[in-house]
């Protein structure tokens, strides 16, 4: 504020004494409108980077899938970050590494999520830059979880970070009804952000990079390591490439002959192994469906029972997926019961 003071006292002894001794003010007024848009930079992109964690923690949780990743560009062609397409949830965007915007010197506080001794996702802050990071505490001393009910309504806690006319930190667990200012743990100084123009303001994310399968061959997840050096997997949608039936562990390939009342199990294996699919769908693809009991029609093993004798159908076991909209992928095995 007295910087801001300064400047106006000396735009208004220009326009009383002349336009000679202004060129200084005016740089002055442009260095201090380059220091606010790097600050408001920064308050935008690790907002941005809290709210992209706690949706993939989200995702995480409820068991989804990535769709789709591509890479951000900005206008020079340098990649730094990645474009993330879930299937059940809305689309994120993912800085990665440390290159971001101006504020070298200023002391940026960086989220993260770890998993405590409850094996609960909770918040932890760090405010050098990632090199170290402590649990952050509501006013009663607890954790705040990052999944779960500790917010409004049932809803996960994400903070929210601003700075305010002294240059200070403050953030808010309350979708910004109330402040705090963040205080250094070492110096038990409020934070500041002021800081010189730079490229080091850390981000959240330390790095993002593919998981394969175990021969190395097939992409199936990816991999997002934080500050702290903890990482979590998120999967990848795969589409099913085919239906195999067995019985017994045995591939069926010819028509299985029952008596009838005999129970049949048989188990439907799906390749490639790390296909996404919302459940197996047992039912008569051909034939009459009244002479077969199909039990347990949602599960990837069924029993198939033949309750009159003389009767043949075919069985069919469909990999049904989540999304709709997605190729049928399906085996079928022939029963006949005498």
């Amino acid at each position: 504020m007295n910087t801001m003071k300064k400047i106006i006292l000396g735009v208004l002894t220009c326009l009383m004494g002349g336009l000679t001794a202004c060129t200084d003010y005016q740089d002055e007024i442009t260095a201090l409108d380059k220091r606010v848009t790097i600050l408001e930079q920064l308050v935008d992109r690790t907002n941005s980077d809290i709210v992209t964690l706690q949706a993939l923690i989200d995702a995480m949780e409820a068991g989804d899938v990535i769709k789709q990743i591509e890479p951000l560009v900005d206008a020079k062609g340098n990649q730094y970050g990645y474009r993330i397409q879930f299937l059940n949830h809305d689309p994120i965007e993912v800085t990665d590494g440390k290159d971001g915007t101006d504020g070298k010197s200023a002391v940026t506080p960086v989220f993260n999520v770890a998993r405590n001794a409850d094996d609960v996702y909770c918040w932890q802050v760090s405010y050098d830059g990632g090199v170290s990071f402590s649990w952050v505490l509501d006013d009663q001393g607890k954790q705040v979880k990052a999944v779960g009910a500790d917010g409004k309504d049932g809803k996960s806690v994400t903070p929210k970070l601003q700075i305010d006319d002294q240059n200070r930190w403050l953030v808010s667990y309350d979708e910004g009804e109330t402040w705090e200012i963040l205080v250094d743990p070492v110096t038990k100084l409020p934070l500041s952000a002021k800081g010189a123009d730079g490229k080091d303001a850390a981000t959240t994310f330390k790095d993002i990079s593919k998981v394969y399968s175990p021969d190395g061959m097939t992409a199936i997840g990816w991999r997002f390591t934080l500050q702290n050096g903890d990482s979590f997997t998120v999967d990848m949608f795969v589409m099913a490439q085919s239906v195999v039936i067995r019985r017994d562990g045995t591939t069926v390939s010819a028509p299985i002959v029952v008596a009838k009342d005999e129970v049949v199990e048989l188990t439907a294996v799906i390749y490639p192994e790390n296909t996404l699919y919302k459940d197996v769908l047992w039912f008569v693809s051909e034939g009459d469906a009244a002479n077969f009991t199909i039990t347990m029609p949602n599960n990837r093993t069924t029993t198939v029972i033949g309750k009159a004798s003389g009767t043949t159908a075919k069985i069919r076991a469909l990999a049904r997926y989540s999304e709709p909209g997605k190729p049928i992928v399906y085996g079928e095995v022939t029963i006949v019961c005498n």
